[in-house]
């Protein structure tokens, strides 16, 4: 119960400075950053949030209708129009997470090589 009163509190948080800061950054974005910079500088641990976050991730596909129907009724152009951007902008980030998953992937795979290959040059000298 307690971890739910600090997610509220921190979302209440994220409402008062987005009202308070004329900038249109969501209370969502500002929750979750004072959320990360709490865990960072260890106010609050990780685990004090599992058992709440399983049942977030238990209910996922119903937290996001709120968001999609957000998006929708934050888009004032015409019907025909909004289903274009949506298109457009799930077809640009689906390449872009695409290529930041390749090239992670690309320097993880180096790195690792790179220590394996140490690794068994140190091994082979020894033997």
């Amino acid at each position: 119960m307690g971890q739910w009163i600090v997610i509220l509190a921190l979302a209440l948080v994220g409402q008062f400075v987005s009202d308070l800061i004329s900038f249109p950054i969501p209370k969502t974005i500002i929750a979750s950053i004072i959320l990360f910079l709490l865990l960072e500088f260890k106010v609050v641990k990780a685990d004090y949030f599992k058992e709440a976050l399983a049942s977030c991730k238990k209910h996922l596909a119903f937290l996001f209708l709120p968001v999609g129907v957000g998006i929708m009724t934050q888009l004032k152009s015409e019907p025909a129009m909004v289903y274009v951007k949506v298109l457009i902008i799930m077809i640009i980030s689906t390449i872009l997470i695409m290529l930041v998953t390749g090239v992670l992937a690309d320097i993880i795979i180096g790195a690792q090589e790179k220590i394996l290959g140490n690794k068994d040059k140190k091994e082979g000298k020894n033997e």
